[in-house]
């Protein structure tokens, strides 16, 4: 034979290429879907941070309302990783009310966060 292909050696080398350019897109659409992966899973993790300090601050507060009014004051604790502070201001915004704020911060991938949440209780 010469040094021409036959139609099959031909298709034999096509069918070659066609698997490699295929297993290529295949790699480049699975790094796309990995990255959208973590990209995910991260805010999943801010989202449960979020509602984890939400719970602390509103059970701080339901706390405090929940007792006698004249024993409403402020505290601090730390929690895991949250650092949760009640504060308590009497007579604001007016007599026989005391405005509760509760704050809850904590530090993920770096950054400062916290989430704040506020009420009034007023005297019987």
């Amino acid at each position: 034979m010469s040094g021409k292909k036959t139609t099959a050696q031909q298709a034999k080398g096509f069918a070659m290429i066609e698997a490699l350019v295929a297993a290529a897109l295949l790699s480049m659409a699975m790094l796309g879907t990995a990255g959208f992966l973590i990209h995910v899973i991260r805010v999943n993790q801010n989202a449960e941070h979020l509602v984890n300090a939400s719970s602390l601050a509103g059970d701080a507060i339901e706390t405090l309302k929940s007792g006698p009014y004249d024993s409403v004051a402020g505290f601090s604790d730390s929690p895991s990783i949250y650092q949760r502070v009640c504060d308590v201001a009497a007579d604001v915004p007016g007599p026989g009310m005391k405005t509760v704020t509760a704050t809850v911060r904590w530090t993920w991938r770096g950054k400062a966060r916290e989430i704040s949440l506020a009420t009034i209780i007023a005297r019987d």
